[in-house]
């Protein structure tokens, strides 16, 4: 009808304008939703602002995360884009889920508020508990005693005005590293809160599932923290975690290994020991006994799906084993439900190790 528009789908001037958009108000044509409405969560007001009518946004197809809040759903994976041979894990379906209904609620958010330490360890990629994965209440938190939120599938946390403190990641205001890991010390248990302090202070790029690229704090930064927010809830645990965590961790399983060796009276492990060997690197191990001459390592799916990695793996304990060193290799399995089977095996093979090394020793000449 004349209307040139860069729109996808042509939209034309209703047959009396000024009667069908109020007397003196400035037609807009509408937009296609996928068009108007993007990837992201938007408000109903905002997208009656960029020109989608109400009847489009009464779309039934349309996701209502929250009370006036809508969002186009996600298209589905196109047929065969999944690799050959490869399981979409389950907790990775979760992190994207959750990510996905935290970031719908950004447009509910106001001043003054901010994604709670759950949430915004999500958005951050930091290791938590299936539990808390699998919940999809956003957590929000504001200053002790400001209003609070009271949307459906939310909840809020006050924070003393002493420790409150907000920081934007991405446009999206977040708790900072500190106070997050404050705050959940109140809802993690002691191997849980070790592993998020680990994961913020490292620098390793390939921890998994981390959306950042270097290190979210530092191991003084948090200990200062600790001191700020004492005696606040969970003070008794984090004085007891902080000084456990370590530089230089690379997955949360690691972490759970040297937590659970640790609690049993076992001598603490050195973090990422290399083993050479005429100047090329045999092994890089997650921890390492040095006294009994013990690798630690932990094998998740990729040293199986990786036909490379899988054959060094199967190499490497013959060279170590010529070198005099004893390659363990552990799996989830021996660190969940329980750790006590691995534990009890680790201070019987280091006692044997220790046997056989003072065997070999060579006597001194008398």
């Amino acid at each position: 009808m004349g209307h040139a528009r860069s729109y996808d789908l042509a939209m034309t001037k209703p047959w009396n304008a000024e009667q069908a958009s109020g007397a003196g108000a400035p037609w807009r044509p509408r937009l296609p939703l996928r068009a108007a409405l993007g990837a992201k969560a938007i408000s109903v007001g905002d997208a009656r602002k960029a020109g989608v009518g109400r009847g489009a946004l009464s779309n039934r197809g349309l996701e209502r995360p929250f009370y006036g809040v809508r969002q186009v759903p996600p298209q589905p994976p196109r047929a065969g884009s999944q690799a050959r041979g490869r399981s979409v894990d389950e907790f990775q379906v979760l992190r994207i889920r959750q990510r996905r209904r935290i970031l719908a609620y950004v447009p509910r958010l106001r001043p003054g508020q901010a994604f709670g330490p759950r949430a915004t360890a999500m958005l951050h990629g930091l290791p938590l508990p299936v539990r808390m994965l699998r919940d999809t209440t956003v957590d929000v938190i504001v200053p002790q005693g400001a209003c609070r939120p009271n949307a459906a599938g939310v909840k809020a946390r006050g924070v003393p005005g002493r420790n409150f403190d907000m920081q934007t990641v991405n446009g999206v205001p977040c708790t900072p590293p500190e106070l997050l890991y404050c705050l959940l010390a109140r809802d993690l248990s002691e191997v849980d809160l070790l592993a998020v302090g680990d994961a913020l202070i490292t620098e390793a790029d390939n921890y998994p599932n981390r959306t950042w690229f270097t290190a979210l704090s530092s191991a003084e930064q948090l200990t200062s923290a600790v001191i700020r927010w004492s005696p606040g809830t969970g003070s008794a645990q984090l004085r007891k975690v902080t000084p456990m965590i370590r530089l230089g961790v690379e997955s949360p399983y690691e972490t759970s290994m040297r937590f659970h060796l640790h609690e049993s009276g076992y001598p603490e492990l050195t973090l990422q020991l290399s083993i050479f060997h005429n100047g090329i690197e045999l092994a890089r191990a997650d921890g390492a006994d040095p006294e009994a001459r013990i690798l630690y390592d932990f094998d998740g799916d990729g040293h199986r799906v990786d036909k490379r990695q899988f054959r060094k793996d199967v190499r490497r304990p013959r060279l170590l084993r010529m070198l005099g060193w004893h390659d363990e290799r552990l799996t989830v399995e021996d660190l969940e439900p329980s750790p006590d089977a691995f534990v009890k095996y680790a201070h019987e093979l280091r006692r044997r190790r220790l046997a056989e090394l003072t065997s070999q020793t060579p006597r001194a000449e008398e």
